[in-house]
């Protein structure tokens, strides 16, 4: 997220975070009383994640909660017909929301200038590491071809393990074996990894070639996607946000789903319930209901309501 990268500094990762609590949108055909309702969700949710302490999420939620009952909401159609007392509600929230929102504001720029100041400290000392790294193999190389200047005989089998390293070097997709020690490399692989190799006498290494260039092979569910036009694409960007979500819009709502945890008894349990409409295929519905605790939500409870269901309802 753009308020998560310690490379940048406190006040530009502080006005980030904000930007995310300022995107708010109203939609005009939606009542102001839902939108009460779901100002006092907000309050519920950020005061869970300032339990948990997960400051950032309960700063944005705080902040959406200003921006619409400050901001956004006033403008609707239908602010003047909502009840005086879900407004009275609204205005007692914002007393107490306004100075814990500032609070947090500076606790939250404390934080970010510290990290920033550790990830500078971090970077500088592996910038002087990949300095001396640096400096240390080059003296070594340097010592290498005085020591092969001495050995005529090895002059030859040298100059032939250049160019074998140069082959390597002007292939497109292939990264440059690293020397070891005399004629032990550290040869590249496909998979990312590297493997001890001693040169042969001779200095020559047959290249293989890269599984880049190995030809794709068709499959039979390849030619399946390729009849029926491809595979289906989805743009999660056009997922409605939600307005309690704490991400900015949609695409960050659904990659900030929580996970829910059930109890492994539960299925059984609902299914044994069930069984009487299951054999008559009749369909049967529960309620889960839990518990939101360290950004997950638990479940509890399953309630069964008194209902008449059919096969497909």
């Amino acid at each position: 997220m753009p308020y998560s990268d310690q490379e940048l500094d406190a006040t530009t990762r502080l006005r980030n975070l904000s930007e995310v609590g300022a995107a708010v949108e109203v939609d005009d055909n939606i009542p102001p009383r839902r939108y009460f309702r779901s100002g006092m969700e907000m309050i519920r949710m950020a005061n869970v994640y300032m339990d948990e302490g997960n400051y950032e999420n309960a700063f944005i939620l705080y902040s959406k909660f200003i921006t619409l009952f400050v901001e956004k909401l006033p403008q609707h159609p239908c602010y003047r017909e909502a009840l005086p007392m879900d407004k009275a509600n609204i205005k007692r929230k914002l007393n107490d929301v306004f100075p814990r929102a500032e609070k947090l504001k500076l606790h939250l720029k404390d934080r970010y200038a510290k990290e920033h100041d550790k990830f500078l400290v971090e970077k500088r000392q592996r910038d002087e590491q990949l300095a001396r790294d640096r400096q240390r193999r080059e003296e070594e190389e340097e010592e290498r071809r005085k020591r092969l200047e001495k050995e005529p005989g090895r002059r030859e089998q040298h100059t032939k393990i250049q160019a074998e390293l140069d082959k390597w070097t002007s292939i497109e997709g292939y990264d440059r074996p690293v020397r070891l020690d005399g004629d032990l490399f550290d040869w590249p692989t496909d998979g990312g990894q590297t493997v001890q190799v001693q040169l042969p006498s001779d200095g020559v290494v047959p290249l293989v070639p890269s599984r880049q260039l190995k030809p794709d092979v068709e499959t039979p569910s390849d030619r399946l996607y390729t009849t029926i036009g491809g595979i289906p694409s989805i743009d999660r960007s056009k997922k409605p946000s939600s307005i309690l979500s704490p991400g900015s819009n949609a695409a960050q709502s659904w990659s900030t789903l929580r996970n829910v945890t059930v109890p492994a008894i539960l299925m059984s349990k609902f299914l044994s319930l069930a069984l009487k409409n299951t054999e008559r295929n009749v369909e049967t519905c529960g309620i889960l209901t839990g518990k939101l605790a360290q950004n997950r939500f638990t479940i509890t409870h399953l309630l069964v309501p008194k209902q008449m269901g059919t096969s497909d309802s």
